[in-house]
């Protein structure tokens, strides 16, 4: 039996090729065991590792969806309760009492010429049900005011539930001191479709 020294001796012996080659596979027989022994908790740590990060992810991605359900919720209080139109018929008389109640409180005399529009029909589907279509009716009101009233008959139609909007206010100065008021009201409505909807 050789002796360590023996062997020892023997290797330093050998050409230097043979000694890069005996290095090579030594080292390559003990990355292997290694690898062996250590590959499956190397390969779960990566796995926890993984999973690490996606909980990570989805965590940033909640906060953002958070902060998204916020921002709509504050638009939601800000804006208020959003429901589809009434009726033609409702939103013709709504509209025309607004007029009446606002013209009214100041005690105006005005006249008052309407018109209406649909919306086209495939957008009106992706909005409301079945045959119904949304139409927008508008009108034009036309009075002699002050200054004064008018920016305050202005504001009673913008803030007003059942006006959607004043489409145009055009004023023209009168000899007298005041102005002749010209607003484009406009309400939207409910209608069905006379083809049923097709």
């Amino acid at each position: 039996m050789l002796s360590n020294r023996t062997m020892t001796t023997w290797f330093w012996q050998l050409p230097r090729s043979a000694r890069w080659l005996a290095f090579t596979v030594i080292f390559t027989v003990l990355f292997f065991a290694w690898h062996s022994l250590c590959g499956s908790l190397i390969d779960e740590w990566n796995t926890a590792a993984d999973d690490i990060e996606s909980q990570v992810a989805a965590i940033r991605g909640s906060s953002a969806i958070a902060n998204d359900l916020r921002r709509d919720r504050d638009a939601v209080i800000a804006i208020g309760d959003v429901s589809l139109p009434g009726g033609e018929k409702d939103g013709r008389d709504a509209m025309s009492e607004a007029v009446t109640q606002v013209m009214g409180d100041l005690k105006y005399s005005y006249s008052l010429s309407g018109s209406g529009g649909r919306l086209p029909q495939d957008i009106s589907r992706k909005i409301v049900r079945g045959s119904w279509r949304l139409s927008r009716l508008t009108c034009e009101l036309k009075f002699d005011a002050t200054p004064a009233d008018a920016i305050q008959i202005v504001s009673a139609f913008e803030a007003h539930p059942d006006i959607e909007a004043v489409s145009s206010v055009r004023l023209k100065k009168t000899s007298d001191g005041k102005v002749t008021v010209r607003l484009g009201l406009e309400s939207w409505v409910e209608t069905t479709s006379r083809l049923g909807g097709r």
